[in-house]
């Protein structure tokens, strides 16, 4: 599977991923067969089912949007947040009331120049919230070190995403007396984060595809 990026799963079992040519693909577990459900045109990246069924994906040249499964219907949910261009959106997580938080890894930067981002060293990524209600994004928090992965706590009072340059975990509270305030949740990562999972027990997986290098320590 080229490019297979995060993966997601229907009720009945089936697993979800986007390849690198714009699929979004449908495997059975137990056959193992595999059909194409869309093509986003893009470069589909993370993925996740709505309360209603609908396939919201982080498709990075395109922005945020939606996926009809029974028919492949693409539709485009957000190419701008607060009015400003969506560049690199990367990873998304979807809330019990079907807001949908998302991270841009850069908003100077596209896809194919991830790296030049990473070299760039300087913070531009950010995190921002589509609401379906209103059909629109607005800017949580900017000025951000390449965000990844994201996740939701529990309670759904915080965020937790990985800036991958900076191999740590941060944690943005969306509630409560710390509401719209950063912390550092895990520091100095034996490797760059990427997606990030939540497992049964509470525990976050974190996805390290790449150890600490010198020469990328750099930029930092």
């Amino acid at each position: 599977l080229p490019g297979a990026e995060d993966s997601t799963f229907d009720k009945a079992g089936n697993i979800y991923t986007g390849l690198e040519d714009g699929r979004i693909i449908r495997i059975d577990p137990n056959s193992l067969a595999i059909d194409t459900i869309a093509n986003t045109g893009g470069r589909p990246l993370a993925l996740e089912f709505n309360s209603k069924g609908e396939l919201i994906v982080a498709d990075a040249t395109i922005g945020l949007i939606s996926v009809d499964i029974s028919n492949g219907q693409v539709t485009v949910l957000a190419n701008t947040s607060d009015g400003q261009p969506i560049i690199f959106v990367d990873a998304l997580v979807i809330a019990s009331d079907d807001t949908v938080y998302f991270t841009e890894f850069s908003t100077r930067y596209h896809y194919l120049q991830f790296f030049i981002e990473i070299l760039d060293g300087r913070p531009s990524g950010r995190i921002s919230r589509y609401d379906p209600k209103t059909k629109s994004s607005s800017i949580l928090v900017s000025d951000l070190y390449t965000p990844n992965g994201i996740l939701l706590s529990e309670d759904e009072e915080s965020l937790i995403f990985a800036e991958t340059i900076f191999f740590r975990i941060q944690k943005y509270y969306l509630k409560g007396p710390k509401i719209g305030t950063l912390e550092i949740f895990v520091d100095s990562l034996p490797g760059a984060p990427d997606n990030l999972g939540l497992a049964p027990n509470g525990d976050i997986w974190v996805a390290l595809p790449i150890p600490r290098y010198p020469f990328i320590e750099q930029y930092r």
